[in-house]
């Protein structure tokens, strides 16, 4: 049986695709050297970019890779079987949200990706630093097949 590869989704698909994710694997890299974590994220469609809350402890590798990332990339995806999948992957700079950002990226992440935010700390989550970041797409596919 042959790979069913699917069919690009367009724009609005795609849009509609991420708004309604949460979650997905953020890849960073810096100096030759890959790096991924699963993340929730919230799609901010009206300015066209992904907010991502990193949360980070003492001697995490995150934010000294996320210092040298020129370009980050989020893949999302989701998998009922080999004929309805869809997955879309964006690419762009991710920078550190400035503070007058922050209430603005909160609120949208509260609605659209923390439900999807993943309990995987080993205390509380205010033992740790958190870092906003914002991926701004500047390339974005998406790709899918539908019974």
């Amino acid at each position: 049986m042959a790979a069913n590869i699917g069919e690009e989704l367009d724009e609005y698909e795609t849009a509609a695709f991420l708004r309604e994710q949460g979650l997905g694997v953020v890849s960073l890299a810096t100096a030759g050297e890959a790096y991924a974590v699963p993340m929730a994220f919230a799609y901010d469609e009206d300015r066209n970019r992904c907010l991502l809350r990193f949360v980070m402890g003492e001697e995490s590798r995150k934010r000294s890779v996320l210092a040298g990332t020129g370009t980050a990339t989020l893949v999302t995806f989701e998998w009922h079987g080999a004929d309805d999948w869809r997955s879309a992957v964006a690419r762009g700079p991710i920078e550190e949200l400035p503070n007058e950002d922050l209430a603005e990226a909160a609120a949208l992440f509260s609605e659209l990706g923390a439900e999807a935010a993943l309990d995987v700390f080993n205390g509380p989550i205010s033992d740790y630093e958190t870092g906003w970041y914002a991926l701004e797409i500047e390339e974005v596919t998406g790709r899918g097949a539908f019974e």
